[in-house]
């Protein structure tokens, strides 16, 4: 693949991150929403909101990996950032696939606090590489 293609792939990354931040932001509001009585038909609708916030989570991932291999950015923060990143694209798909395959009821809100933390951290190191610490 050309420098060029990497490149225009890679500046990708800051639009395509946008995407699994609000699917995955609108998982977790109805997931606790869900959680109530009133409420309880919303299950159904958060398959499809894990499965397309954890692909779009992983093509923010490729797309950013590629950003990063243009060297613009300090080595540190940007480590940082990704490995964050991949933990969230990683645990996405977790919750995603692990409902299908085991009965992790008690579980999932843990670990839908889990990735809630995650984003937040991976959003936050990723606003401080574009826009600074301060």
């Amino acid at each position: 693949m050309s420098e060029n293609l990497i490149l225009f792939f890679g500046r990708l990354h800051p639009l395509l991150v946008h995407l699994p931040i609000g699917i995955l932001i609108l998982a977790v509001c109805l997931h606790f929403l869900g959680c109530r009585p009133a409420f309880n038909t919303i299950g159904p609708v958060l398959p499809s909101l894990w499965f397309a916030g954890s692909v779009s989570a992983v093509l923010a991932c490729l797309a950013g990996f590629l950003l990063q291999l243009s060297g613009d950015y300090e080595a540190d923060a940007v480590t940082t950032h990704q490995y964050l990143g991949i933990a969230l694209a990683v645990f996405s798909v977790l919750l995603f696939l692990l409902p299908r395959y085991l009965a992790i009821k008690p579980l999932q809100t843990p670990a839908v606090l889990i990735l809630l933390f995650l984003l937040t951290a991976t959003g936050h190191y990723g606003g401080s590489l574009t826009h600074g610490e301060d």
